[in-house]
C-alpha cells in the first residue's frame, strides 16, 4: 500500500497536479534567478571568492607578477576579464537551472534529508555538462579581449578551447554557483512559505465549532480538527484535542466548512486538507487517503477527481 502511495505522488509531480497540503512540503520558485540583480550579485560573490583564492595562492600569480599588480591591470583583469565575462556564465547557468527544474517538474519538495539529497543530486548532470555550452561563448570572448587585434588560432585552441584542465577549472565556480543558489533557494522558499502562513493566520480569525463530551461543552478551533465523521447517526470531530460530539449534521457541516479547507471524501467523513499526507490508488476505482497521523480512509474515484478540480481552482 505504501509503494502505491509513493508512486502516485510521483505521478502528481510529473503531471503538474496540485500536491496534497503538508507542513513538510515547500513550493520552489526559480523565477527570481533570471533577474539581473540576482545574476550580478551572484557573479560578484563568486569573483570575490576567486580573487581571495588567487591572492592566497602565489603559484597562480606568475603571469600577473610580471605586471607588478598595477591598478590598471587589476581593474582590467578582475572587472573585465573575469567579472564582466563571468556574468555570461552566471546568466546561462541560472537560466539552465530554471529550464532543467521545469523539465523535471521540481516545483515542490518534501523537507526530508532523503528528498533534499535526491533533489540536489538530480542537478549534477546539468552542472557536469553545462561547461560545454558556456565555454565556447565565454572563452571566445575572453580570447578576443586578450589578444585583439593579434588573433592566432594556435593560441586559441591551445589555451581557450575544450581541454580537461580548463573543464576542471570551470567546474569549481559552476558547482559553487549552482549548488549555492539551489540551497539558497530552498531556504528562501521555506522562509517565504512560513511568512505566508503566518500572514494568513494573522489575517484570518480562528473559526470554532460547538462540540461537547462527557465533561461538558467545548469550542473546537477548525485548525485543531483533522476529520469529522458519522458513527451510528452521531457526528464527531476528531483532532489534536481528542474526539468530541457535534450537534450539526454532516451535510450542514459540509456547507459551512467548504471554504475552509474541509472536503467530503465519502458519505461518512469530512477531512481537513491541512491534515492530509498523501493519496494512492487502491482497487475498484477507489483510493486510500492517508492523514499525517497515520489514519486511512477509503475514497471513491469520483470524489478524488472533484477534489482535485477544486484544488486547481484554488478552493
Amino acid at each position: 500500500m505504501r509503494e502505491a502511495g509513493n508512486a502516485y505522488d510521483m505521478k502528481e509531480r510529473k503531471e503538474g497536479l496540485p500536491l496534497l497540503s503538508s507542513d513538510k512540503r515547500i513550493r520552489i520558485d526559480y523565477r527570481w534567478m533570471t533577474q539581473w540583480k540576482a545574476i550580478v550579485l551572484a557573479t560578484a560573490l563568486i569573483v570575490c571568492v576567486y580573487t581571495i583564492y588567487t591572492l592566497a595562492s602565489p603559484s597562480l600569480l606568475s603571469s600577473q607578477l610580471e605586471q607588478e599588480w598595477k591598478f590598471g591591470f587589476i581593474l582590467r583583469h578582475f572587472f573585465i576579464d573575469i567579472f564582466a565575462i563571468e556574468l555570461i556564465t552566471t546568466t546561462i547557468l541560472f537560466h539552465a537551472i530554471r529550464w532543467y527544474a521545469n523539465r523535471l517538474a521540481w516545483h515542490q519538495l518534501e523537507l526530508s534529508p532523503k528528498r533534499i539529497g535526491r533533489y540536489l543530486l538530480e542537478f549534477l548532470p546539468l552542472f557536469l555538462c553545462i561547461f560545454f555550452l558556456i565555454n565556447p561563448i565565454t572563452q571566445t570572448i575572453r580570447y578576443w579581449w586578450n589578444y585583439y587585434p593579434n588573433w592566432h588560432a594556435d593560441i586559441y585552441y591551445a589555451e581557450y578551447f575544450y581541454s580537461l584542465p580548463l573543464y576542471l577549472r570551470y567546474l569549481i565556480p559552476i558547482f559553487l554557483l549552482g549548488y549555492g543558489v539551489l540551497v539558497y533557494n530552498l531556504i528562501r522558499s521555506f522562509n517565504l512559505q512560513q511568512s505566508t502562513v503566518l500572514d494568513q493566520v494573522k489575517e484570518s480569525p480562528e473559526i470554532y465549532l460547538e462540540a461537547y463530551d462527557e465533561k461538558g461543552e467545548k469550542r473546537l478551533p477548525l485548525s485543531n480538527i483533522w476529520w469529522i465523521e458519522v458513527e451510528q447517526r452521531r457526528y464527531f470531530a476528531v483532532g489534536k484535542q481528542g474526539r468530541f460530539r457535534l450537534r450539526k449534521k454532516l451535510n450542514e457541516l459540509e456547507l459551512q466548512l467548504q471554504d475552509h479547507g474541509f472536503f467530503r471524501i465519502n458519505r461518512a467523513v469530512l477531512v481537513n486538507w491541512q491534515a492530509v499526507d498523501n493519496c494512492s490508488f487502491w482497487e475498484n476505482e477507489k483510493y486510500i487517503l492517508r492523514l499525517q497521523d497515520g489514519k486511512e480512509f477509503v475514497m471513491p474515484r469520483q470524489r478524488w477527481v472533484r477534489i482535485k478540480e477544486q484544488l486547481k481552482q484554488g478552493i
